[in-house]
């Protein structure tokens, strides 16, 4: 009977383990197609069961050389650069889905950047600026030099499907149309000039951020994308926060409004608040409108918005600003032709509050020899000649027996006080026992009125390049305008600002015909925005705004060679696009004052002429993954700076000499 039993009992189980196995083959071959081998490209791409696993090193070491390249001035011997430097960047990325959904679903990215020049400690980085306090006085800003070569995180970002991730889909439903990605990754709008990637570029005018050649790291933002319209357009939408100043009661409690006059009476008008978070929200829709064998078109249109609650003027969180730009871009193959072109047009505004210039500074007390004496920095003493002694001292009393303190604080505000003598006619004060009694002023530069200047900016640029020789051989031509302005931060009125504001740009004039001198970063030229007054140090502007170039060039890149090479010249001229006037007095002499000259009459433009580039790009691939480059650019000054020459735009005078900038090296790829 025992014998019986387990027979039976292994007749049961043998026949359980055919159908499991029969279920099991069934199975195998529904999912026969997702599973992929292990599959070696190279020893740093590999795909394993539909996860593709890709790692890139690039290692830039080059050497830059240049004279006379920031003031144009051969009178200024110092003005050189001669350097090298070493960009290292690695790149992983990690992706799962392409053989089973037809895309990635999820796919993760990560890039370490290391970067310094050679034998220059101080070039790697440095630490936040940080004001030095004492005794209630300012004693300028501090920061520190980070010597060590380490490596910080250039991008870092996480993408995945939202078919997936928010609605039940399997096999039989393999199109997958809608995208979210979070994290720090380049995110540009045309061709990266109303919005480009470089996050956290040096400030320019206005107090927005300008040009960097350097991409060292991108923005943190979220971006949802996806197809539409038949699947011919794809379209996405991007929010990024530049700078969060909302993310401890440290910072939202801050006093950051001392000197803004207007929030003194305020409650608590002086601390900062929440929602000091600068912004950037933009849209894109791009479009196949070519779609043929042979030809191919794409379009692009764009909007952006830029809040900013604390930019700089003169002094930190002292204007607030929204900037809103529209735009469109294309770019078109059609046969041996292929030409592009972005244009876009700025709007919004910018308030710029009123402030007191007023702080506490220490100054040398003449009357006590030797003596240091707390002052008020825009309050002044003069004595019965009218001539300015000391800044008004610290918390002292008055011949009133009345605080200065008081009186420097409780003062009416405005430019109008400027100058004005505060207290009474007759009330008067020592800065020492028994010293010579002296009135109480406002510094004729005490007080700012707030104003609000309006955006009315445009760009367009653009370039046609023609295949002489299939894939080897093209001539190009280039076209770019950006409107300029006058500087609007010289009048404190409201006023309209007509220059391009670009935002995180570093826009160097495309692929078909490059600018390495002025758009580049090879030079450094000081170009003129405006003057305050004759004689002054000249606000100056770089980046993509107040220019106008015309280019042509060509590119000789044989395919056919067993040793990849090319060779790229090509010449760009510079103008302005806004003047700057001259105003003449009756004596032919410059006016002083530019803006309050009564001879108008003989006002003067100066020519809007820049000058002339000359470039020649050349490349040569020793191995498949190792190149050797070179850029040399040679730069021609036109009449704007022949008539603008011995003016003041920075340190030194400008002149109209010459300059040239070569940069040359290796860059490996693995």
């Amino acid at each position: 009977m025992d014998i019986k039993n387990n027979y039976f009992l292994g007749l049961v189980l043998l026949a359980s383990n055919c159908v499991f196995a029969q279920e099991q083959k069934t199975e195998d071959k529904k999912t026969a197609k997702t599973v992929v081998p292990f599959n070696k490209i190279s020893p740093a791409h590999f795909f394993d069961n539909d996860t593709e696993f890709k790692f890139n090193l690039t290692n830039r070491s080059e050497a830059f050389f240049g004279e006379w390249t920031t003031y144009l001035n051969h009178s200024v011997p110092q003005d050189q650069m001669l350097f090298a430097r070493h960009t290292l960047d690695a790149k992983v990325t990690i992706g799962y889905g392409q053989n089973r959904y037809g895309c990635k679903v999820v796919e993760m990215g990560a890039g370490m950047r290391n970067r310094a020049i050679w034998g220059t400690p101080d070039s790697i980085a440095q630490t936040t600026r940080n004001e030095i306090p004492s005794m209630g006085a300012n004693f300028g800003a501090h920061f520190h030099y980070l010597h060590k070569h380490f490596i910080w995180m250039r991008e870092a970002w996480l993408k995945f499907s939202l078919d997936h991730a928010f609605r039940c889909m399997d096999d039989s439903q393999p199109q997958v149309d809608h995208f979210i990605r979070l994290g720090y990754f380049s995110y540009q709008l045309g061709r990266g000039i109303s919005l480009g990637d470089a996050f956290a570029v040096n400030s320019a005018f206005l107090g927005f951020y300008g040009k960097s050649s350097i991409v060292d790291q991108f923005a943190p933002g979220l971006q949802i994308s996806g197809k539409c319209i038949k699947g011919r357009c794809n379209y996405d939408f991007y929010l990024s926060t530049v700078d969060n100043k909302d993310t401890d009661l440290d910072k939202t409690g801050q006093k950051i409004y001392t000197q803004m006059y207007e929030r003194r009476n305020q409650t608590n008008g002086e601390i900062r608040g929440a929602f000091h978070i600068a912004t950037i929200l933009a849209a894109r829709l791009k479009c196949k409108v070519i779609d043929q064998p042979k030809d191919k078109g794409n379009a692009e249109l764009y909007g952006l918005w830029f809040y900013d609650p604390e930019q700089m003027v003169e002094l930190p969180a002292d204007t607030r600003s929204n900037l809103y730009t529209i735009g469109a871009a294309g770019e078109f193959n059609l046969g041996k032709i292929e030409f592009g072109f972005d244009c876009a047009k700025n709007f919004g505004s910018q308030f710029v509050l009123g402030i007191d210039r007023n702080k506490k500074s220490l100054e040398e007390n003449k009357d006590s020899i030797g003596a240091v004496t707390l002052t008020n920095s825009h309050v002044v003493l003069n004595n019965a000649s009218g001539t300015k002694v000391l800044g008004a001292p610290y918390d002292v009393k008055t011949s009133k027996d009345r605080s200065v303190q008081r009186l420097v604080t409780d003062c009416d505000t405005g430019e109008y006080y400027n100058g004005k003598q505060l207290g009474f006619e007759d009330e008067t004060m020592v800065t020492v026992v028994g010293g010579t009694p002296y009135n109480i002023y406002n510094a004729s530069d005490r007080f700012r009125n707030s104003y609000t200047n309006k955006f009315n900016g445009a760009m367009f640029v653009t370039d046609v390049s023609y295949w002489v020789v299939p894939k080897d051989f093209y001539i190009a031509t280039a076209f770019g305008y950006a409107s300029g302005g006058d500087n609007p931060h010289t009048r404190h009125n409201d006023e309209t600002f007509t220059g391009f504001i670009p935002v995180q740009s570093a826009y160097a004039g495309g692929d078909k015909v490059r600018s390495y001198f002025v758009l580049g970063g090879g030079g450094k030229l000081k170009r003129i925005l405006s003057y305050k007054r004759k004689n002054s140090v000249a606000a100056t502007v770089s980046g993509f705004t107040d220019l106008m170039y015309i280019g042509i060039g060509s590119k000789w890149a044989p395919v056919k060679c067993n040793k990849k090479w090319y060779i790229h010249p090509n010449a760009l001229i510079y103008w302005k696009t806004h003047h700057i006037a001259e105003y003449v007095d009756c004596n032919t002499n410059v006016a002083s004052d530019e803006r309050t000259n009564s001879c108008t009459e003989q006002e003067r433009l100066a020519s809007n002429f820049l000058g002339s580039e000359l470039n020649l790009f050349l490349g040569y691939h020793t191995f498949e993954s190792l190149e050797f480059f070179f850029a040399g650019s040679f730069f021609i000054p036109g009449n704007h700076y022949t008539e603008r020459k011995g003016d003041l735009a920075g340190d030194y005078p400008l002149g109209d000499d010459p300059a040239f900038a070569l940069n040359f090296g290796f860059n490996y790829r693995f």
